[in-house]
């Protein structure tokens, strides 16, 4: 499958878009066996708050070094 795999964040206050789409779309990847990590942010809108930024930074690092990192290895 050449889906790419796809992180989703999003706070949970946001009214804009709700955040079961968020949810739905993880939902919807996961059951298309779309690798698919959800992260929901506590209390922010459509992003982390400062409080809450380190966790967005560190999983967003862990995430693009995970797949990143294996998509330079096949390219090599």
């Amino acid at each position: 499958m050449d889906d790419p795999p796809t992180l989703i964040m999003q706070g949970n206050t946001v009214k804009v878009v709700p955040i079961i789409h968020g949810e739905l779309m993880h939902l919807a990847l996961k059951k298309a066996a779309v690798k698919s990590h959800f992260i929901e942010f506590e209390q922010t809108k459509h992003s982390s708050s400062l409080e809450q930024a380190p966790k967005g930074v560190d999983v967003a690092l862990n995430w693009f070094n995970k797949y990143l990192e294996r998509q330079l290895k096949n390219a090599r």
